[in-house]
């Protein structure tokens, strides 16, 4: 049955790519979906050689998941980014898993064991969410939980069983991988749906740059790490300022344009480093002038992020009181009581004690 599936996916997959009225981006996401599922056939492929009881019925709940997932998303032709990042979260899990031996998977038994569990979650959820439903396993589903499993699957001979922490350095660098694939995906996505406004698409073409070339800038893990977790607050922020479907005012296109235009300058003087390291002399001799400047552009990727986000709170604001200043009015003369938030209540005037405190000297 699943080599039935495996093979429906592959054709329809391939069928995308021979359609000339189907968009670039759904074509990339098609073989993405194809990727996936044949990561997911060839790691049960290996258990199933390992003999091991009560995992071809989790395998199968994973692939109906992600084939049904599959055909939601190609039905609609649109790609949803939250979705995009799960599958793949799932398809660089499943690439590190089929990289091991049979017989390795039978002494990870447990092992095994935990990650189809969060497997057939993650697939799961993926299928929920391309249908617009509440996803029913997400708090069971835990990514930073697989990446751990993944590492002590793949890791040779480990001397602890799973529980252990001692691979928490290898599993910290395969969800940093998983996180940074994720960011990847994010920002492609604003990238491929920003046509219609080119400063938002040159704030995450941009940033993707950032995204692509910071280990080439440097050899520091943390300065990586660094430039990284900026690019992933600005590609929040960035999605969070403009979701679909919102309207954007001439403020915040503004707003989106300087952010952009300093992403900009900051790209550029990133390129230079990148260009300069590839010279081993200059790499050498310009080692400590490099992290200076790392440093340097770190700090105003945090100052970028941070003017941009001030002034999409000041253009909140501003609306919130122009809103207000139209509604109060509108609800006294009507004789309308204010409706609160749920968890929310008035504040009462009598516990704030009005007045300076005195203290009696002992």
């Amino acid at each position: 049955m699943s080599d039935t599936l495996t093979c429906e996916l592959g054709n329809e997959s391939r069928g995308v790519f021979k359609r000339d009225d189907v968009p670039v981006g759904f074509q990339v996401a098609a073989a993405s979906w194809d990727l996936a599922f044949r990561g997911i056939s060839s790691f049960g492929g290996a258990i199933i050689q390992a003999n091991i009881a009560l995992t071809a019925e989790d395998i199968y709940t994973a692939q109906r998941h992600t084939y049904t997932a599959y055909q939601t998303c190609s039905s609609r032709q649109s790609n949803d980014p939250q979705v995009d990042s799960l599958l793949k979260t799932l398809t660089t899990a499943m690439n590190a898993c089929v990289q091991i031996q049979a017989t390795h998977v039978l002494h990870r038994k447990d092992c095994v064991e935990q990650i189809l569990d969060q497997l057939w979650w993650l697939a799961s959820v993926i299928d929920d969410l391309a249908q617009n439903s509440v996803p029913i396993f997400l708090n069971e589903y835990r990514e930073q939980e697989l990446a751990r499993l993944v590492v002590i699957l793949v890791t040779p001979d480990p001397s602890t069983g799973v529980n252990s922490a001692s691979t928490c350095a290898d599993s910290t660098t395969v969800y940093s991988t998983i996180a940074k694939d994720a960011l990847l995906f994010t920002l492609e996505g604003i990238v491929q749906s920003s046509d219609a406004f080119p400063p938002l698409k040159s704030a995450a073409s941009g940033l993707l740059f950032f995204a692509t070339s910071a280990d080439m800038a440097s050899c520091n893990k943390k300065h990586i790490r660094d430039i990284h977790k900026r690019v992933n607050s600005l590609a929040a922020s960035l999605r969070s300022g403009a979701e679909e479907g919102s309207m954007l005012t001439t403020a915040h296109q503004k707003a989106i344009s300087t952010l952009a235009a300093d992403i900009s300058s900051l790209k550029e003087e990133l390129e230079a480093i990148v260009n300069e390291r590839k010279n081993r002399l200059r790499r050498f001799f310009s080692a400590k002038r490099h992290r200076e400047e790392l440093q340097d552009i770190v700090w105003q990727l945090d100052n970028a992020r941070s003017n941009y986000t001030t002034a999409v709170a000041t253009l909140n604001a501003t609306t919130n009181a122009q809103v207000l200043a139209y509604v109060r009015p509108m609800a006294f003369v009507m004789g309308i009581n204010p409706i609160y938030a749920p968890g929310t209540r008035p504040v009462d005037a009598a516990s704030f004690p009005f007045g300076p405190s005195r203290f009696d000297e002992v």
